[in-house]
């Protein structure tokens, strides 16, 4: 794929790729950051899109994407609120509701 960001994703959540097909020697750019990285089949990455540029080198060969991203429209659809950043205390709460229990660390 050319450059490009992805204006619609969450610029506070990474979207996710994964590669999938018969190719060898695929590079994915991230020039916002001046990294490539080797990008064959069964690779995970995980990053912003919207906030970095990025691309893809084609080659010539099949070769699938897989993107996993959120966006504002899938939210409002299904009534849902957008998410916020995950914190300790939060978690704590939800798994510790009456408090800690025996001695702590």
């Amino acid at each position: 794929t050319p450059f490009h960001w992805d204006p619609h994703s969450w610029s506070d959540q990474y979207d996710m790729l994964v590669m999938v097909g018969d190719y060898e020697d695929c590079v994915l750019d991230i020039p916002t950051l001046g990294l490539q990285f080797l990008y064959n089949p069964s690779t995970v990455v995980a990053f912003s899109g919207q906030l970095l540029q990025h691309g893809v080198s084609s080659v010539g060969w099949n070769q699938c994407c897989f993107a996993y991203y959120m966006r504002d429209n899938i939210h409002n659809w299904i009534e849902i609120p957008h998410g916020d950043w995950m914190r300790v205390q939060n978690v704590w709460t939800w798994l510790m509701p009456a408090g800690p229990v025996g001695h702590s660390i």
